[in-house]
């Protein structure tokens, strides 16, 4: 399965349930932040942390497994790949497609 369609499940079944990153963070002790790269694919989980998320939102169990695996740092859809050769720009890019959606 593609990550973009498991980050859409996962924030369908977060819409439903009426939950917000917080309220998730706050069931395996992580921030808000963190739980919403997570989704996004820009972190990954414990396979215990992933197993709370997945039981709480009631979505696939396979889902767990995916949200254990190496992140996808830095790819995010609209943000593009083109890599910044100045050292200080290219922190700041690295910023804002790491945490740009989770922060939004």
């Amino acid at each position: 399965m593609d990550f973009r369609k498991i980050t859409e499940e996962l924030l369908e079944a977060k819409r439903k349930m009426r939950l917000t990153f917080a309220d998730l963070g706050k069931i395996i002790s992580r921030d808000e932040v963190w739980v919403a790269a997570l989704f996004y694919g820009q972190a990954s989980a414990s396979y215990e942390e992933a197993d709370k998320i997945v039981s709480k939102l009631g979505v696939n169990n396979d889902i767990t497994d995916k949200l254990t695996r190496c992140p996808l740092k830095g790819f995010v859809k609209g943000l593009g790949t083109d890599i910044l050769s100045d050292p200080l720009v290219y922190r700041f890019y690295e910023i804002m497609k790491v945490y740009g959606m989770p922060m939004k």
